[in-house]
């Protein structure tokens, strides 16, 4: 059973991590998160994992990861249609317990040990429980551009500029699939 965001929180940190055909990447990034967490005894923490209506193992395997860590760590939200990525971020931020929820994308580029930048910006702007913070790869991309086709990294820059003429201006990686927010800024 799940609980409400309505509820009061009862542990420190949810991460959500969506995931749609994730049988691949998963496992990888569920190894990093879990020592990690872990290796943080005094943090209560627990992984809602959302599986977005996957084709293939994806909820099979958040379910193992459920018996090894134990459901009050680990749980597994398996939606029969897909909601699209926004749709099981909303699904499992909705279901947490913690004072702080972490969205984490499970491909896994952002090394998870990153969360305490997050927790330290967190902490200096958090106003009567508001606050996001965003993590950001921006400083990688120069080593990605490498990685891309031209067609692409044009199109990068041009989805980029669009987002900051019409959208956001102070955030330069708006698509980085790693960000920290209060409870109540979740609600």
């Amino acid at each position: 059973t799940f609980p409400s965001l309505d509820d009061s929180s009862t542990i420190t940190l949810s991460v959500i991590v969506p995931a749609y055909n994730e049988e691949e990447r998963l496992p990888t990034m569920l190894d990093e998160c879990l020592d990690f967490l872990e290796s943080r005894s005094s943090i209560p923490y627990e992984v809602i994992i959302v599986d977005d209506g996957s084709k293939d193992k994806t909820s099979e395997i958040g379910l193992k990861y459920g018996k090894k860590f134990g459901s009050d760590k680990v749980r597994m939200l398996t939606l029969a249609v897909s909601r699209g990525k926004g749709g099981a971020v909303r699904e499992g931020m909705l279901r947490a317990r913690g004072s702080q929820l972490l969205f984490a994308d499970a491909d896994g580029a952002t090394t998870f040990s990153e969360i305490v930048k997050l927790e330290e910006e967190l902490s200096k702007i958090d106003q009567d429980g508001q606050g996001i913070v965003c993590g950001s790869r921006a400083h990688m991309q120069d080593e990605s551009i490498a990685e891309r086709t031209l067609f692409r990294t044009i199109l990068m820059y041009g989805f980029h500029f669009c987002v900051w003429l019409f959208a956001v201006k102070n955030i330069r990686d708006t698509q980085c699939g790693f960000k920290l927010l209060t409870r109540d800024s979740a609600r």
